[in-house]
């Protein structure tokens, strides 16, 4: 009995997963930016120009290509470090690592902004 129970929840597990990968993967990435600074994305050691800049109060989708390209070289530990300018500039605030399948992985260096996330979003605020 306990064999089936087990082989159940293992089927909803992939299910979940299966179902999961194709809405990130067909709704790209919506960032939300509900901090008081505009926001810019460092992939790959450059200034990321599929990310863009991110307008204080306001929120972006990145297209699923465009989040391809930009991670291309490391697509399931994509780092980003966020920057509070519209240009890369200054000092990283924080750090986070996407995976091409289910978008935000981890918060690696949060800084001075508290995040929320799903598989198609990203919600970044500020601490209170």
């Amino acid at each position: 009995m306990n064999f089936n129970k087990v082989k159940t929840l293992a089927s909803a597990l992939m299910g979940a997963t299966i179902l999961a990968t194709p809405a990130f993967a067909n709704t790209g990435l919506q960032i939300v930016n509900a901090t008081h600074n505009t926001l810019s994305f460092v992939i790959n050691e450059s200034c990321s120009t599929e990310f863009g800049a991110i307008d204080s109060h306001s929120n972006k989708t990145i297209s699923e290509a465009d989040f391809h390209k930009a991670c291309k070289l490391n697509q399931h530990f994509c780092m980003a470090k966020i920057y509070a300018t519209a240009d890369c500039s200054g000092n990283r605030v924080a750090a986070l690592a996407f995976d091409s399948d289910i978008g935000v992985k981890e918060v690696l260096d949060s800084g001075s902004y508290a995040y929320t996330w799903a598989p198609n979003k990203l919600w970044i605020g500020d601490r209170l």
